[in-house]
């Protein structure tokens, strides 16, 4: 009987399967005289108990042995728990976040709407989401062309726990704010007789549209 040690299985992030790469392995107890005429034949890969992230013990396939002196060794397969790997969460992005620019209303504070995630497995298409602040901020309230500070987006869905969301670059989402649209009324002009002249007084007038 011999045995096979040295197999390693490949840690990776999350990809909607429990397939697990595997590579190494080295025998254990091969006669000297028999050292290259007996080998193996390891799968290239092996699944765990689970789809999602974790730590788990890898079941490996049947080992087979091979080459010319095989026939002379019994292979112990390697242990339930010979191999172990850890599948962490993926990393995706959310892009196409708009902010909606707007006439000066006296606050820093801008819409927020839009936003696909990128990196969702296919499987999961429709079982990660995400929640958007409908507002973000700016760093002055003034007219100007602003980048936009966006609140942490949370994932959502049943599947979420499996995904790291990188959040959105600082400089990812812009904004425009322009200038007011404003009225002036109740201007009066004072009746006159005759001067001989075309010119009139004014007086009044009452500024509509001026922010709080």
């Amino acid at each position: 009987d011999i045995t096979i040690t040295n197999i390693t299985a490949t840690n990776r992030q999350y990809n909607g399967t429990n397939v697990i790469k595997l590579k190494g392995g080295e025998l254990q107890g091969i006669e000297d005289v028999d050292q290259g005429k007996v080998g193996f034949v390891l799968s290239a890969t092996g699944t765990v108990n689970s789809k999602n992230v974790g730590q788990y013990y890898v079941q490996i396939p049947e080992i087979v042995l091979n080459g010319a002196e095989s026939n002379n060794y019994k292979l112990k397969q390697p242990d339930a728990k010979a191999v172990k790997v850890e599948i962490s969460q993926k990393d995706i992005t959310i892009t196409k976040i708009t902010a909606t620019s707007r006439q000066y209303n006296g606050t820093n504070i801008v819409e927020l709407s839009g936003g696909e995630l990128q990196g969702i497995e296919e499987i999961d298409k429709a079982k990660v989401g995400f929640t958007l602040s409908k507002t973000g901020t700016v760093e002055s309230k003034n007219i100007g062309q602003y980048y936009v500070q966006i609140p942490e987006i949370v994932l959502t869905g049943e599947e979420c726990n499996n995904y790291k969301l990188k959040q959105p670059d600082k400089k990812e989402v812009s904004v425009n704010i322009s200038q007011k649209n404003i009225t002036i009324t109740k201007i009066t002009a004072t009746n006159r007789q005759y001067n001989g002249t075309n010119i009139v007084e004014l007086q009044g007038g009452e500024l509509q549209g001026i922010e709080e």
